[in-house]
């Protein structure tokens, strides 16, 4: 599909064509070449349908965006819907080998689009090309989802069935029927119809362009299902009217399938040459495809729960559920192959009759051998054998009471995020920590369990300056061993900063953000300039030690501090305050200010360099080595050269990348010209570590302070009425002293 960028109906042609298989684009990888996390959201280029007339196009995507391609002379990363269909191509080339070995014939194209619509990767919760969140398949932006060759190529061959041109429908009201059950009834079914339609009018617009109309539809115990009828949890529902317009319809039973299902395709409309060349004029053929469909009658075998636990001596039940495929009635016996010595199982069934569920009992002596084990529940026909995999845990024993570490019992100044750690104990498998506000269960705030090693990173910022408990008990399969005493620490007054979103959500990099500022434990207020010059005051700045200020992927004019913002923030240095800067596009929509010059201390620029990686330079961060870049978004980086009393901050690989201006007062600010959202987890936080260091050293602006002398009181109400209307002391930094300054000074009240 065309490189539309989103939309409605962004396509062009020929992507309109029924009988081909249009591809829209995923991510794939970052400009530097690593993975891309967000591989299942819809690339920004990518198109959206649906076709004039109706039709649900794209029928799938794949990865695209960016994958290495030729280029003039040489080779690169490509963005595009043209780098996503030739994946598909390939797909379809390893299918087709797939089908040969399995069925000895080659597929139709309506088959191998039927294989991989059906298996298609569900999209749903992911963004689509506007940055909108997506729903389930079938719809006009994933199709039927992404590409996915491990579900159509390793399926399990005796679970899908494939029927290519089964009979020639050759009149209207004519029905192709058959009958198929759930290899395995713990998993969904999924069933696809494509055919390859006779030619169109070729006119494009809203005129239908269909021809022939099939419809697929699946009679069970649960009702009837019709193509294309899917409710908002992703899977088909009954009831419902047939798709008279798409020529892949598709049936999803699940998430548990019926026990029996009778699919039908009925020729609804017949009236042109589906299959030239061969019959009459009025003809259609068509290919069904269904996953987890037993291609002959036998039984299934599945465990509930597929892992118990078991302290000896004692004993643990198991359900295993003996299910039935079309039809398969002779009796089956039931063991248990692969249970460590001394373990004997039994059956409350045995021999089983299909379809049953029966109670598997295992039995253990009063002492064996620890650990954890697999085996398998085996089910054996007089034509065939089946099996279900199994586990169960042993202990003889309760574990011994844990030794706690660290933090120390009565440690003070704590990080909000401590890592609790203890010693191991005897007979232990899991360990399990609380942490209370009081030396007692009664004020337990965190309770986690399952933990497999000598240790636990808290995951919330705990309260600042504040006291709390915390115990250890390790766990086994006899369950918890007796807890640790309590131990005792107290956090520190952690740095409260001014985190400032001046990015566009697109992708929305906050959380890289505030994941690093959460791992360092310093806590943050937030201010979101919704992509707008709609920026925080000097006053709301003056009561913050640091400013951390990103803009992401964003440019187009609004990247950055505006005039107003930069007066703020001109006020907000002068005052003492700190400010990191991190925009590949601040200067691209701004240009080099006066605040630039004489606040970051850039002296030129060159804009969209493409820095692929930096290194610490200067007083702050000169003990930082080479890191490479990773852009969750395109390399619009800088070259940032210093001026005016600017400092480098970093070098990249493309020359200067960052400056540095630290005023002697205590003040300053550091501009990077790369966004601190490419830089990965550990040196990202080693950047923010020596930046907070470097902001707890000399506090925060205090701008409404006018007669400096440490407070914000009465006097500089004063102050401000004797500079009324002129250019006194201007705590909003706007160049006129006014009612707003005293809004600030009120806003700002108390000790500096």
């Amino acid at each position: 599909i065309m490189n539309g960028n989103g939309g409605t109906s962004s396509q062009g042609t020929p992507d309109e064509a029924k009988n081909i298989f249009t591809i829209g684009c995923t991510n794939m990888r970052t400009s530097s070449g690593s993975q891309d996390p967000d591989i299942d959201d819809i690339s920004s280029n990518s198109a959206h349908g649906p076709c004039l007339d109706g039709r649900t196009i794209p029928h799938m995507v794949a990865p695209g965006c960016r994958v290495e391609s030729t280029v003039p002379g040489s080779y690169g990363l490509m963005c595009g819907t043209s780098m996503a269909c030739p994946q598909v191509a390939g797909g379809a080339a390893l299918f087709v080998e797939h089908y040969r070995l399995l069925e000895g014939s080659d597929p139709t194209p309506a088959m191998i689009k039927a294989a991989f619509t059906a298996a298609a990767r569900d999209l749903a919760g992911n963004d689509d090309a506007d940055g909108n969140t997506l729903g389930h398949p079938f719809d006009s932006k994933q199709g039927w989802g992404r590409m996915y060759l491990p579900s159509v190529l390793e399926a399990d061959p005796d679970g899908v069935r494939y029927f290519d041109a089964p009979v020639v429908l050759d009149a209207t009201g004519q029905v192709w029927t058959t009958t198929v059950s759930p290899l395995d009834p713990s998993q969904p079914m999924k069933i696809m119809l494509a055919w390859t339609d006779a030619p169109g009018h070729g006119l494009g617009g809203s005129s239908p362009a269909w021809n022939n109309d099939l419809d697929l539809v699946a009679d069970t115990s649960l009702g009837q299902f019709r193509g294309n009828n899917f409710s908002t949890s992703g899977w088909s529902t009954t009831g419902g009217s047939a798709d008279n317009r798409n020529n892949t319809e598709g049936i999803f039973l699940g998430p548990t399938p019926p026990q029996v299902v009778t699919i039908r395709v009925e020729a609804t409309n017949l009236n042109s040459d589906g299959v030239p060349n061969s019959g009459d004029s009025i003809d259609q053929d068509f290919a069904v495809v269904c996953y987890n469909c037993a291609v002959e009658p036998g039984f299934s075998l599945s465990v509930d729960p597929p892992m118990q636990s078991l302290c000896l001596p004692g004993s643990v039940d198991y359900q295993v559920e003996v299910g039935q495929i079309l039809g398969y009635d002779l009796p089956v016996t039931m063991l248990a192959d692969g249970l460590p010595q001394g373990l004997t199982a039994s059956f409350s069934a045995n021999p089983v009759i299909p379809p049953q569920t029966v109670t598997m009992t295992i039995v253990g002596p009063p002492m064996g051998d620890d650990g954890q084990y697999d085996f398998q529940v085996v089910g054996i026909a007089p034509d065939m054998t089946r099996s279900a995999p199994a586990a169960i845990g042993v202990s003889s024993e309760s574990p011994e009471q844990v030794e706690l570490e660290s933090p120390a019992n009565g440690a003070v100044d704590a990080p909000l995020r401590p890592t609790l750690m203890w010693r191991d104990a005897d007979g232990a498998i899991t360990y399990r920590v609380q942490i209370s506000t009081s030396s007692g269960s009664g004020g337990v705030l965190i309770d986690e369990s399952g933990i497999e090693g000598l240790e636990y990173q808290v995951e919330m910022n705990l309260d600042v300056d504040t006291s709390y408990w915390w115990r250890a008990a390790a766990s086994n399969h006899c369950g918890d061993g007796d807890w640790s005493s309590w131990w005792t620490f107290h956090t520190s007054n952690a740095m409260t900063i001014l985190l400032v979103d001046d990015d566009d959500n697109s992708p929305d990099v906050r959380s890289i953000f505030t994941d690093s500022l959460e791992n360092l434990g310093v806590l943050w207020d937030l201010w979101d300039t919704a992509n707008s010059d709609n920026e925080p005051s000097a006053a709301k700045l003056s009561s913050y030690p640091l400013v951390v200020w990103f803009t992401g992927d964003e440019f187009g004019g609004a990247a950055g501090p505006g005039s107003s913002g930069e007066a703020a923030l001109s006020a907000y240095i002068d005052g003492g305050g700190r400010l990191l800067l991190s925009s590949q596009d601040y200067l691209w929509d701004r240009g080099l200010t006066s605040f630039g010059q004489a606040y970051l201390g850039i002296g030129d620029f060159d804009s969209d360099v493409g820095q692929d990686s930096v290194t610490g330079q200067g007083e702050l961060f000169g003990d930082i080595g080479s890191i490479t870049l990773n852009f969750p978004f395109y390399n619009w980086s800088d070259r940032v050269t210093p001026g005016g009393g600017g400092e480098l901050a970093f070098l990249g690989n493309e020359g200067d990348a960052a400056t540095s201006k630290l005023a002697d007062e205590g003040g300053g600010a550091i501009f990077l010209g790369f966004p601190l959202a490419a830089v990965d987890g550990d040196a990202r936080e080693e950047i923010l570590s020596i930046v907070l260091t470097w902001a707890a050293g000399g506090g925060g602006g205090c701008v409404a302070d006018c007669t400096g002398d440490g407070v914000v009181d009465v006097s500089d109400l004063l102050a401000i009425i004797a500079d009324w209307g002129g250019q006194g002391c201007d705590p909003t930094g706007d160049g006129v002293v006014d009612v707003s300054d005293i809004l600030a000074v009120i806003a700002a009240w108390g000790d500096c």
